[in-house]
């Protein structure tokens, strides 16, 4: 639990302070329906202009579905892939604004998570 605050100071130093209770709350994936955790996707490079690679671990094959969030979460690229035993592959977001962009794999009881800078 984290206690926040913050002053605000006007022109005419007239000020005021507001207060906050922030509770975080740990999770851990454990859910009864059978999701395996979630693991990492690397991305490189990141920070980076446009390409990206992505890289699995080398046992990673079968029907996948590729999604890539902004910042604001709406969905600016889904597709659905089929990975061979390849686990590098590239990802082209120059068509993108810059920021940071959520990139998530699902497939089959698997869930590949990462985050990237496009510059």
């Amino acid at each position: 639990m984290y206690e926040v605050s913050l002053r605000i100071t006007g022109p005419q130093s007239c000020s005021d302070i507001v207060f906050k209770t922030i509770t975080v709350i740990p999770t851990v994936n454990t859910s009864s329906d059978g999701w395996l955790a979630e693991e990492l996707l690397t991305v490189f490079p990141n920070p980076g202009t446009g390409l990206f690679h992505l890289s699995l671990p080398t046992d990673v094959s079968g029907p996948m579905d590729l999604r890539v969030l902004n910042q604001m979460g709406q969905i600016v690229r889904q597709t659905p892939l089929l990975l061979p035993q390849s686990s590098i592959w590239m990802l082209d977001l120059s068509d993108q604004a810059t920021g940071v962009y959520h990139v998530q794999l699902t497939g089959a009881r698997k869930r590949y998570q990462a985050r990237l800078i496009k510059q």
